[in-house]
């Protein structure tokens, strides 16, 4: 038998979207691998320099990243990295956009170089950074983010969120068919690889930008108590994205969900992507009493009431008004008299 998910929760008890964390003024250093499973460079002094460097560190001060432009674990935002750095090979090593020079026969002292500089970033006053609240509901991740500024600044700043897997099971060329690969960067939340600009020009220090939402659907071969989602912030110079700062998080959120059999409920949806107007079709077995329809953002506020009052036995279609909301995730709730929430997620597009 189908059936439909129910959320139990209220908004304002047992449940609710969070809002961003506070940003930490930290600067922290993205230390890339540009790799591939097939590369024997990238499972031999490649490896050896990434797993020293990773035990060397701590991930207060830097994030890790193994961007694998082709190959088994090779990913759309993998090459994006490798294109965008420049990279004309692989292993190739960058702490930001920055070139580590790394080679088979410098592995010990670059280790010992990029640690210093590791520890000399993170002595200094970011020009930005980003925190999260992330938020995991059946398989969809929600992040909303806070972004701010600590310096005065003038450019193109870009926000982008990624997914990074750690130690996922793979073949390594020269190293192991089953060898254990470092946060692999598996894909971007957005189409655009480097984000979207969220400011252009000049900016006071203290400005922020809150509660962006982002989503993405999780591969079900990923392993969740590994993944982790990774924000970076880029400024666009010319046709290169220059890294400015980093930040990570593994802590989800969970909404505890129930399932209920369609021979109660049946709510659809359509269109669950639109720039003016959805509908939400109920079809129910019996009348509910003081229902509420609604429409939420990510923070748990309610935007909209679109219905109030008894829902009588049978199809009932209410048409939503979505061309004021700006562009981003939502939810349509039904709510009934016992408590119970049907929830329904759209996005607003602009």
């Amino acid at each position: 038998m189908r059936t439909i998910i129910l959320a139990c929760f209220f908004f304002l008890a047992s449940f609710s979207f969070v809002s961003a964390q506070d940003v930490p003024e930290v600067q922290k250093t993205m230390i890339t691998k540009i790799t591939a499973t097939w590369c024997p460079n990238c499972g031999s002094w490649g490896w050896d320099f990434f797993e020293d460097i990773i035990n060397a560190s701590t991930l207060q001060k830097a994030i890790f990243v193994g961007a694998h432009h082709s190959g088994s674990l090779g990913s759309d935002a993998g090459e994006a990295f490798s294109i965008n750095f420049n990279a004309p090979y692989q292993p190739y090593f960058y702490a930001g956009n920055m070139d580590l020079g790394v080679n088979s026969g410098n592995v010990s002292a670059k280790v010992t170089e990029t640690e210093e500089l590791i520890n000399q970033n993170a002595e200094n006053t970011p020009v930005a950074n980003v925190g999260f609240a992330a938020t995991l509901s059946d398989n969809t991740l929600i992040v909303n983010t806070n972004t701010k500024f600590f310096q005065d600044a003038s450019g193109d700043y870009y926000l982008a969120l990624y997914i990074l897997e750690h130690n996922v099971i793979a073949s390594q060329s020269n190293n192991s068919s089953s060898a254990q690969h470092p946060y692999v960067l598996r894909s971007s939340f957005t189409t655009d690889n480097f984000g979207v600009s969220i400011v252009n020009g000049d900016i006071t220090a203290g400005t922020e930008f809150t509660d962006a939402s982002y989503t993405i659907e999780l591969n079900s071969n990923w392993d969740l108590n590994k993944v982790s989602v990774m924000g970076v912030l880029w400024e666009k110079v010319d046709d290169t994205y220059e890294f400015v700062n980093v930040n990570s998080t593994n802590e989800f959120s969970t909404v505890a969900v129930q399932t209920i059999s369609e021979d109660v409920a049946k709510v659809n949806l359509t269109p669950t992507v639109t720039n003016s107007q959805t509908q939400l079709s109920v079809q129910l077995e019996e009348a509910t009493l003081d229902a509420e329809i609604a429409v939420y953002n990510l923070n748990g506020q309610q935007l909209q009431t679109v219905f109030e009052g008894t829902l009588t036995q049978g199809l009932q279609n209410f048409d939503i008004n979505t061309s004021d909301l700006a562009a981003g995730k939502y939810f349509v709730t039904l709510r009934s008299n016992d408590g119970r929430v049907i929830t329904k997620p759209f996005v607003v597009t602009k």
